[in-house]
């Protein structure tokens, strides 16, 4: 059944702690997101990570924040020392005033993987301000980064091959449709999400083995 009734407001579309998409059921609920109003924004589990602080990243914020904040002070946190710095240097040009500070968190944390993070401490009542900055600037630490800092958990190392670069061990060596396959081959598996998987055999590897790809671009 589609989220739709009263009672849904605020429910992730779809039902996933890193849904980026929230049900807002009704014309007055979608006046009351844009203008801010309590009722909704205090339903909101998640949303578009811009614009809400997914619930990973605000347990992250709070678990950082006791061990580099202040009394009066909040913190985000951010995946890398630069993005760091340009969401402290937005902040402070708006303020006018230098009153943020960078922290790694290897400083507070094990290193689980994530050794490039650093959180940005404020003042607490100019929190809007940051907010502002993790809106304009779009380098906020993602939900599942923030879930494996919480958790301890080694990330992926950074020179491994994206999961649509993966190809299947039985495609032919030298296809000259590599690059593209890969990309189909990513697309299926994400669809398969939804759809199920295929039941026939693969499709990618039989195309490129049968010569049924040479006019593709």
């Amino acid at each position: 059944m589609p989220l739709h009734l009263p009672s849904d407001l605020g429910r992730p579309i779809p039902d996933s702690p890193h849904a980026v998409s929230a049900c807002l059921p009704t014309w007055a609920d979608n006046i009351g997101y844009e203008e801010g109003e309590p009722r909704v924004k205090e339903r909101l589990t998640t949303g578009y990570p811009r614009f809400v602080y997914n619930r990973f990243c605000r347990d992250l914020f709070a678990w950082v924040g006791e061990r580099v904040a202040g009394p009066g002070q909040d913190c985000l946190v951010f995946p890398t020392a630069a993005s760091a710095d340009r969401a402290a240097g937005f902040i402070d040009r708006r303020l006018d005033a230098d009153v943020t500070g960078v922290v790694p968190l290897a400083e507070v944390a094990r290193d689980n993987g994530h050794t490039e993070a650093h959180s940005v401490v404020f003042p607490a009542e100019h929190a809007r301000v940051a907010q502002d900055g993790w809106q304009h600037i779009g380098e906020g630490i993602s939900s599942r980064q923030a879930e494996d800092l919480l958790a301890g958990h080694v990330a992926e190392p950074a020179n491994s091959a994206p999961e649509k670069d993966r190809l299947p061990s039985g495609l032919p060596g030298g296809c000259p449709h590599r690059p593209h396959v890969a990309g189909l081959l990513w697309h299926e598996r994400f669809f398969q999400q939804f759809t199920g998987p295929s039941t026939n055999s693969d499709p990618v590897t039989t195309a490129c083995s049968s010569g049924s790809l040479t006019s593709m671009r």
